[in-house]
């Protein structure tokens, strides 16, 4: 169970725990906490352009905020939704994998 950050019946903004909620959004948190991605080796956001969640919009802030910083990074979008995607494990693993490999 979880609290939403609007009244269910009015769709009134309920500031305590809107609040609450940004506090955990990576986009925000980036700002706060972004230098020490710096010192990742690998960071790789991947999305789908057709995201039943919209999802694709905070990536792309994210990776924006990403290269503000300075933060090294790969993003790429692809062609499909946020369901039934194990394809794109290919891409997401061999590239862990190759990371971890030239140590």
């Amino acid at each position: 169970m979880f609290d939403l950050p609007f009244e269910e019946k009015t769709g009134e903004l309920r500031s305590e725990v809107w609040k609450k909620w940004k506090e955990k959004d990576p986009v925000e948190m980036v700002l706060a906490k972004g230098e020490a991605l710096k010192d990742f080796g690998l960071v790789f956001l991947d999305c789908g352009r057709r995201d039943e969640f919209s999802l694709y919009l905070g990536a792309r802030i994210f990776s924006t905020r990403l290269q503000q910083m300075g933060v090294a990074h790969e993003y790429e979008e692809f062609d499909d939704g946020h369901f039934n995607i194990q394809y794109r494990y290919d891409i997401s693993l061999r590239k862990i994998a190759n990371y971890f490999g030239k140590e």
